[in-house]
């Protein structure tokens, strides 16, 4: 079981805590990237084969997550969606098959969420 999450996401807060509760779970991190073209050369250095699963904020500072999430479902890596914008069923639509959390979230909730993706893995 690989026990890293690629996190993308621009907001620094949100970040911040998302990166706190992958420490708590004894996770290792790369990221955040607010970009999608930060995200795809941190992949390109860090090789989808060292990845776990995958957090994607949605909406980021240059665009769309679309192109990171189908390489990422190209490699079979688990991906959970994170969004203040889009509800379910537009990600359902657009996006290849992933776990939703809608933003704010909660903790918990975001632990379970992160935890079935890793050991789905």
């Amino acid at each position: 079981m690989n026990k890293s999450v690629f996190l993308v996401e621009d907001e620094l807060l949100i970040s911040l805590e998302i990166e706190m509760l992958l420490t708590e779970m004894g996770l290792e991190s790369y990221g955040p990237f607010p970009s999608c073209h930060d995200a795809l050369a941190g992949l390109a250095n860090i090789g989808a084969h060292k990845i776990g699963c995958a957090i994607l904020d949605v909406k980021l500072t240059d665009g769309d997550a679309l192109p990171l999430a189908r390489i990422f479902h190209q490699h079979g890596i688990p991906i959970i969606f994170s969004s203040g914008h889009a509800n379910n069923h537009y990600l359902e639509q657009f996006y290849p098959p992933g776990k939703y959390i809608s933003k704010p979230f909660d903790p918990s909730q975001m632990k379970k969420t992160i935890d079935s993706s890793i050991k789905g893995n």
